[in-house]
C-alpha cells in the first residue's frame, strides 16, 4: 500500500479521531495523548503538501544540498516547526488564527513525545478541537481539497462525527465566524432590495457559512462545498433550505421593502428581488437570474423585463400596456380591458 502525503495525512487523522472518540476528560483522558501525537502528524504532512506545490525542494531541511545527495532517502525533510514557517513566510499561506492552534499543538506533542507529561483531558480536548479546525482549514481553504475524495483512507462516519462532536464543531464554527468578522474571509451574501441582506444556507452541510472562494464563486467554509454560482447552488438545494428561508426572510419584512416582489415563473416561488449592486432580479429561491427593470404602464412599478405581460388593444396593434404579473391578473378580471388581450 502506497500514500502520497495527503493520504497519509489524512490516515492518521482517521485515528487521531478514533483515540479522540474513546477518551473523556476523566479516566479515559491518557487516549487523547495518542490522539494528539496522530493528528500533529497530520498537520505536519499537509504542510508538506502546501511546500511541495509551492516548490519540491521547499520540503527538504537543507535545500543547498539537495543536489550533493544521492539518495533520496538521505534527504532529511523539514520538521513540524520549521514547515509551518515556510508555509508561512516563504508560500505567502495566511494561516490565520490556525497558527496558534498549530504551534500550540507541536509544542504539545514534543511534550508527549519527548518528556513527561501531565494528560489534562479538558486542555487536551480543546487543544484537539482547535486543531481539527486548524486542519480543515489546511485541506479545504489552503489546499482546496475535500474529505470526500480520499473515502479510501477516512470515512464520511470520521468527518461527521467532528461536525456533530460539539466542542469540535464550536470551534470549527466560532473560528469561521472569526474569519468572518476579521474579514480574512468575505461572507457570501445576497443584498436586495435597498440594504437588505439574505445569507443563503449550503445545501450540502446545511450552514450559513458560505464564503466567496478564490477563484470559485461561492465556497462553504464547513464541510469544502463550491458552487459555480448561486443558481447552481439552488439546484443542489434539494431539502428547498434557502427556499422556506427566503420566503420566511421576505414575509418578516412585507411592508417595508422599497421594491416589489414578484413570483418566479420557473419555481412560481414569490421570491424574485431586485439586486441594487447589479441593477438586475434574482429568484432567491431557485436562483434564476432576470434581465434589467422596466415599469409597469399600469402601477408604475419597476419589474423585471423578462416577466412582463403585455394587454393589446384587438382593433388598434399600437394600443398595448406592459402590465406586471399584479396588474395583468386585475386585467383579466376587469371589464376595462373587455377589448384587449392578454400575451
Amino acid at each position: 500500500m502506497t500514500f502520497d502525503l495527503v493520504e497519509n495525512a489524512l490516515h492518521s487523522l482517521r485515528e487521531a479521531i478514533s483515540y479522540y472518540t474513546e477518551a473523556d476528560e476523566g479516566q479515559n483522558a491518557d487516549q487523547f495523548k495518542f490522539s494528539v501525537l496522530l493528528t500533529c502528524h497530520c498537520a505536519e504532512l499537509l504542510l508538506k503538501e502546501i511546500l511541495v506545490r509551492n516548490h519540491p525542494a521547499l520540503i527538504y531541511e537543507d535545500i543547498d544540498k539537495i543536489g550533493n545527495i544521492d539518495r533520496e532517502a538521505d534527504r532529511q525533510t523539514v520538521g513540524y516547526r520549521l514547515a509551518l514557517l515556510r508555509v508561512k513566510n516563504l508560500c505567502g499561506v495566511d494561516l490565520k488564527q490556525y497558527e496558534d492552534y498549530l504551534v500550540e499543538l507541536g509544542q504539545t506533542r514534543n511534550t508527549v513525545q519527548h518528556y513527561k507529561c501531565v494528560i489534562d483531558g479538558v486542555f487536551y480536548k480543546s487543544l484537539l478541537s482547535k486543531s481539527f479546525s486548524a486542519i480543515e482549514y489546511l485541506l479545504l481553504d489552503v489546499l482546496h481539497l475535500n474529505f470526500e475524495d480520499y473515502l479510501s483512507v477516512i470515512s464520511p462516519d470520521d468527518i461527521a462525527f467532528l461536525h456533530k462532536d460539539t466542542k469540535a464543531y464550536n470551534a470549527r464554527k466560532s473560528d469561521i465566524q472569526k474569519e468572518f468578522e476579521q474579514k480574512t474571509a468575505i461572507r457570501y451574501i445576497i443584498i436586495y432590495d435597498a440594504k437588505t441582506k439574505f445569507k443563503p444556507y449550503c445545501p450540502i452541510c446545511g450552514t450559513q457559512f458560505l464564503a466567496k472562494g478564490d477563484g470559485i464563486e461561492i465556497h462553504c467554509k464547513f464541510c469544502g462545498a463550491n458552487f459555480d454560482n448561486y443558481q447552481d447552488l439552488c439546484s443542489q438545494d434539494r431539502s428547498c433550505l434557502n427556499s422556506f428561508q427566503a420566503l420566511r426572510d421576505i414575509g418578516r419584512r412585507k411592508g417595508h421593502l422599497c421594491m416589489p416582489i414578484y413570483p418566479c415563473p420557473k419555481c412560481e416561488s414569490k421570491t424574485v428581488v431586485y439586486l441594487p449592486e447589479t441593477a438586475t432580479w434574482e429568484c432567491l429561491s431557485c436562483g434564476t437570474e432576470f434581465s434589467e427593470s422596466i415599469y409597469c404602464d399600469e402601477c408604475g412599478e419597476p419589474m423585471p423585463a423578462d416577466i412582463t405581460q403585455i394587454a393589446i388593444s384587438d382593433f388598434d396593434p399600437d394600443d398595448y400596456k406592459k402590465l406586471c404579473p399584479e396588474c395583468a391578473s386585475k386585467f383579466a378580471s376587469s371589464d376595462e380591458y373587455i377589448d384587449y388581450t392578454l400575451n
